[in-house]
Order: structure tokens, then C-alpha cells, then sequence
């Protein structure tokens, strides 16, 4: 079995949700929070990104909340 690496690409860590959406506007862009299917898309060419930027460090995104009337909102 071959291994797969990670292209290269620039990494960001933006702590508000305007700077992510500032950085998302970039073209070759992509947003990274789990990595789940983001990483091994990448490692196999199928996606391709020159920046990544992480939503982990943004506090405006976290936690969950809902009731009968609002319904559910994640982040």
C-alpha cells in the first residue's frame, strides 16, 4: 500500500468568524474544523486547496442551543 501526503498548502488560524470569512473569500480556500474528509480528499488529489483555514480557534462557533420556537443552532 502506497502512502498518501498532504500537499502543501499555507495554514490559518483565525479567531473571529469575519476574519475566516474574510480568508474563505480568497479563491483555492477551504475551511478545515474536523478534517474528517477534508485531509484524506486532499492526500488522493481529489480537492485541492492552497490555503487552509481552521474554524477550531473561533469561540463565535462553539457550542450548541435550540428550543421549540428558534430551533437548533450549532456555532
Amino acid at each position: 500500500m502506497a502512502v498518501l501526503h498532504l500537499p502543501d498548502f499555507a495554514f490559518e488560524s483565525p479567531k473571529t468568524v469575519s476574519e475566516a470569512v474574510e480568508l474563505l473569500l480568497r479563491p483555492g480556500t477551504r475551511a478545515i474544523a474536523g478534517g474528517t474528509d477534508l485531509v484524506p480528499n486532499l492526500k488522493r488529489g481529489q480537492v485541492s486547496a492552497e490555503t487552509l483555514v481552521s474554524l477550531t480557534g473561533i469561540d463565535e462557533l462553539r457550542g450548541i442551543s435550540g428550543d421549540a420556537a428558534s430551533g437548533l443552532t450549532i456555532g
